[in-house]
C-alpha cells in the first residue's frame, strides 16, 4: 500500500478477539481460507490435504464441547 504512493498514511495492526467455538468451527476456519478451498477445487480429496485428519482430532479433542479461542487478525490501515 505504502508503495502505491495512494496513500499518505499507512499503517498496519495487529488486533484480537477471543469467542468461543467448537470442532465444527475449527475445520470452517480452515476451509475459509484461500489455498484449502483451491486444493479442494484442483479435485484433491479432504483426506489428500489433511483435512480429514483436522476434523478427527478437532472431534477427539472437543467432542461436542466448546472452548474459547483467541484469533489474531491483521489489519492495514491507509488514508489517502
Amino acid at each position: 500500500m505504502r508503495e502505491s504512493g495512494l496513500f499518505r498514511y499507512v499503517r498496519e495492526l495487529g488486533v484480537s478477539g477471543e469467542e468461543r467455538t467448537d470442532a465444527d468451527r475449527v475445520v470452517a476456519l480452515a476451509l475459509s481460507l484461500g489455498p484449502v478451498g483451491r486444493l479442494l477445487d484442483e479435485g484433491l480429496s479432504d483426506q489428500e490435504i489433511g483435512l480429514a485428519g483436522l476434523r478427527e482430532a478437532a472431534e477427539r479433542v472437543l467432542g461436542d464441547s466448546d472452548v474459547t479461542w483467541t484469533l489474531s487478525y491483521r489489519v492495514r490501515l491507509g488514508i489517502v
